[in-house]
């Protein structure tokens, strides 16, 4: 019997835990599907990917201590796959250990009313490395208190520090995020010009075919002409940096001038 489903439509993979009889814990079998399904999402024409359980109670509470999974990476959107789409995680009730690093390391979240996140390893006295991004994913003073004490974590505080984008009323959840992805996957394609040990890397996302891509310059060292000679074959557009120097935007404060004081 499957353990995890995948369905498509409209450019949208939905791919859904299916372990209802032991709350979506991840065991080898359920981390080996989840990465099948990443590898199909990978290689497939959807743009977007929605990750939800079959369940409303548990999204998953987390590594099944009874067949303690070995290859849990497996299973994780980004490292167990590496992956150039979007993925939105969809989620409902307890979202614990393992399956909150599932939800981390997707992009966007969309939570019901009904989740509650909790890592409560510090508790158990056993960890794994990938819950080590959280620090990037959350202010790092609350972070630190979710990892060290161990308590839940509610949902209003997951979307006031930003860890949650929208919070669904009980049950609607998945069609929000479905919703959410079908306006990503309507977009146009962005090729996303980066630098990759120093030198120019070239990645391309989803896309409608009829609309041209998008190039942007994320490093301003790029030269420009560079840029543009990898994405007018294409037919693209390019930002360059000459006039996006950095992303951040930042604009350097005008020099003070001293005046000296007037003579009378």
């Amino acid at each position: 019997m499957s353990l995890v489903r995948y369905e498509s439509a409209g450019h949208v993979a939905t791919i859904i835990m299916d372990r209802g009889s032991a709350h979506n814990a991840l065991n080898n079998d359920l981390c080996d599907e989840l990465r099948q399904a990443w590898l199909r999402f990978r290689d497939s024409d959807d743009r977007v990917a929605v990750l939800a359980a079959g369940e409303d109670a548990y999204f998953s509470v987390g590594a099944d201590v009874k067949d303690f999974p070995v290859n849990m990476w497996h299973a994780v959107p980004g490292l167990g796959v590496e992956l150039d789409k979007p993925v939105i995680a969809a989620t409902s009730g307890w979202v614990v250990g393992g399956g909150f690093v599932l939800v981390q390391m997707a992009d966007i979240c969309v939570a019901s009313e009904t989740t509650r996140f909790i890592y409560p390893e510090a508790k158990i006295g056993t960890t794994a490395g990938g819950i080590s991004s959280v620090l990037a994913r959350m202010p790092h003073k609350v972070a630190m208190e979710f990892l060290l004490v161990g308590e839940e974590l509610s949902v209003e505080r997951a979307y006031q520090i930003g860890f949650v984008n929208k919070i669904a009323p009980k049950g609607q959840h998945v069609a929000l995020a479905r919703e959410m992805a079908e306006k990503i996957a309507a977009n146009a394609r962005t090729i996303a010009v980066t630098s990759v040990n120093g030198r120019p890397s070239m990645r391309t996302t989803f896309s409608p075919m009829t609309i041209p891509p998008i190039v942007v310059c994320f490093h301003a060292h790029i030269p420009a002409k560079y840029a543009t000679a990898i994405s007018n074959p294409s037919g693209a557009t390019c930002v360059s940096p000459a006039k996006t120097p950095t992303m951040t935007m930042s604009r350097k404060a005008a020099p003070i001038r001293s005046q000296k004081p007037a003579r009378g």
